[in-house]
């Protein structure tokens, strides 16, 4: 008998030496050939499930988690082996998987309950929508079986929870990221929502997936064009030379519009997958069709010009030189946090603890060596006050957001001809915040909080009108492990988030670069590091020091760029 859904399962240690079968020999004779060095992912590099041991029972249950690897490459047939009676066609192992992280694994046998208990460090939960929840370091698990020994010396799992645990090694060589593709509700934007999908016949459970829709926590902020009835003709999507064939049932997608939305979004889904170069839809057996209404584009990337605040007065830099404003570009002595918008001429920040100002770069900058003194104050408009406001950040459209700090739950947005609009955000009632970031395609924000001591970053979608005018915000996703206070974040590409946390003076701090719906990466940043910005992608990210240096991320390293000043703060468009 089942013991109920799992919360956790057991767990995989697979040596590389047990994941590879199917190898060609190595050839002991012949000249030596130069190869390209690119290893084809195929299915002779898929884990293979060990022999059954039946003559213990910790070696039972160890071998069948080793076992679920294969499985994920299969259809689970060798898996069901170790199962006895009933329990092997009632066990569901595509309900969740639970990824084993680095740690010994603890299996103890209790006769007198004839069960196998496995304890071990948890590092992520996928669950059958192929959604990712990564855990914090630390966080351990025990799960348990049932067994029995119906044969004298043949012992057999009698219960146990649906899906599978795998080790992070094993994880990664039969699933792989995808990245579905849904459309912003302005039609303008591809807007990605990630899973982790088995790499076999990876078309078909993409296709499934992006059928499926988006999930609870994004999809008031996008459109598809499939329908809640869409479905496949036959389960499976065929790859014939690169080129793969989408069947879908009659009345999988409506109007000519809703048939242009559901095309790009399979291409945008598919497209980037290994061996799809090309792909063809049919509906009840005819061509999609489409007016071609609809053409989903990237989200825009910010510009290599950059607002920077130096010395005390505003000016730009272009990844080669700086310049200012000249004569009149002095900031206010009390003003922080500077945000540049995406039309690369309105700047925003912070004065005092509550007023959100902006103003608009002129166009005849000069280089620094050549400006005159900073004796004019810029010329800023006041367009919000509040207490205490975090750093603010522009969405494409020109609105400007930004919150207060100490538990009020609103992000307060500005539109660009001076609107205001209060947005509560579910479940932040009474929690400090530390920084928020808009997203390249400006349907998401991401948000620092903390909640009694703990800090925890969250990506809620926006919900605009048809004008684009902000409304609501919908649940928060929780993502990313490790957060520690901080007011600098950013987008460093359409689904990774980059968080500057803080380090003991004279120190490296550090970096954490969150995949939404994946998993959190850590770097070093610069010693002293008080500010950080970025483009798109971890080389694009620039940091600022305590003393005004300016870093930015080459290859692996940090490389201090000289502008010719000090730099106080600096801000790509978002």
């Amino acid at each position: 008998m089942k013991t109920g859904r799992m919360s956790s399962v057991a767990v995989v240690v697979l040596a590389v030496g047990a994941t590879l079968s199917g190898c060609a020999s190595i050839p002991t004779t012949g000249p030596v050939q130069a190869g390209n060095g690119d290893l084809p992912f195929d299915e002779d590099l898929y884990p293979i499930p060990p022999q059954i041991a039946q003559d213990d029972p910790v070696r039972l249950v160890t071998g069948f988690v080793t076992a679920s690897a294969a499985g994920v490459a299969g259809d689970f047939s060798d898996e069901r082996g170790y199962l006895y009676g009933d329990v092997a066609a009632e066990w569901d192992p595509s309900a969740q998987v639970t990824i084993y992280g680095t740690g010994d694994l603890d299996a103890v046998f209790d006769p007198e309950k004839q069960t196998v208990s496995v304890s071990f460090p948890l590092a992520a939960t996928v669950d059958v929508e192929g959604r990712m929840t990564e855990y914090e370091e630390g966080t351990s698990t025990t799960v348990t079986f049932g067994v029995t020994e119906p044969i004298s010396g043949r012992w057999r799992i009698s219960s146990l929870d649906d899906g599978i645990v795998i080790s992070q090694a094993s994880f990664d060589l039969v699933f792989r990221p995808v990245a579905l593709a849904f459309g912003s509700r302005d039609g303008d934007v591809v807007v990605p929502e990630l899973r982790w999908l088995p790499r076999r016949n990876i078309a078909t459970h993409a296709t499934l997936a992006l059928i499926g829709g988006p999930s609870a926590w994004l999809e008031d902020a996008v459109v598809t064009g499939l329908s809640p009835t869409a479905e496949l003709v036959v389960q499976a999507v065929p790859i014939d030379e690169g080129q793969a064939d989408i069947a879908l049932t009659e009345g999988s997608t409506g109007s000519l519009a809703e048939r242009s939305l559901a095309l790009e979004q399979i291409l945008h889904t598919l497209l980037p997958l290994p061996d799809v170069a090309g792909v063809n839809v049919t509906v009840g057996a005819l061509p999609i069709g489409g007016d071609g209404s609809v053409s989903l584009e990237a989200p825009p990337v910010p510009s290599s010009r950059a607002a920077v605040v130096t010395e005390g007065r505003l000016g730009v830099w272009d990844g080669e030189g700086l310049s200012v404003v000249d004569g009149g570009g002095r900031f206010p002595a009390d003003a922080r946090d500077v945000a540049l918008a995406y039309d690369g001429v309105t700047v925003a920040c912070v004065i005092g603890e509550g007023t959100l100002a902006t103003a608009a770069l002129p166009s005849d900058l000069v280089a620094v060596e050549d400006a005159a003194p900073a004796t004019a104050v810029l010329d800023l408009t006041e367009v919000f006050e509040g207490e205490k406001l975090v750093a603010p950040s522009f969405d494409r459209e020109g609105w400007l957001w930004t919150a207060e700090a100490e538990g009020a739950g609103l992000l307060h947005v500005i539109g660009p001809t001076g609107e205001e609009v209060d947005i509560r955000i579910p479940g932040m009632e009474g929690r400090n915040i530390g920084g928020i970031a808009v997203s390249h395609d400006g349907v998401r924000i991401a948000i620092l909080s903390q909640e009694g001591g703990r800090w925890r970053l969250g990506v809620v979608a926006l919900i605009r009108a048809e004008d684009g005018t902000p409304l609501s915000v919908g649940p928060s996703l929780d993502v990313g492990v490790g957060m520690g206070p901080s007011g600098h974040l950013s987008w460093i590409d359409e689904g990774t988030i980059a968080v500057l946390g803080s380090a003991s003076a004279g120190e490296a701090g550090e970096i954490r670069l969150v995949t939404v719906g994946g998993r959190t990466e850590v770097i070093a940043s610069p010693p002293d590091a008080v500010g950080m910005a970025a483009r798109n992608g971890i080389g694009s990210i620039a940091v600022v020091t305590e003393d005004g240096s300016l870093y930015v991320r080459v290859s692996t390293q940090w490389s201090r760029v000289d502008i010719g000043a000090s730099v106080e703060f600096l801000a790509f468009s978002g």
